[in-house]
């Protein structure tokens, strides 16, 4: 039960990072070896596969969606 908390709250701060582009807060928990990947051919696809390729992509995606606002979705 306080585990699942815990969780949702790390989730939900993550999105909060990402609205307001602090892509350093929002990469800090990120594995080093983490795999990325966006489908399409357009400005954010591809795939990217450590943590500073991860952070270039959020900084792209804050100059290509500015505005952009995500949410979680929580369930249960």
């Amino acid at each position: 039960m306080i585990y699942s908390y815990i969780v949702k709250q790390k989730i939900q701060q993550t999105f909060d990072d990402v609205n307001n582009h602090r892509w350093d807060e929002a990469v800090k928990a990120v594995a080093p070896d983490v795999h990325h990947r966006v489908s399409g051919t357009h400005a954010l696809g591809g795939e990217r596969h450590d943590k500073a390729a991860l952070l270039r992509w959020f900084e792209r995606l804050g100059r290509v969606q500015p505005n952009l606002q995500s949410r979680s979705i929580t369930y249960g």
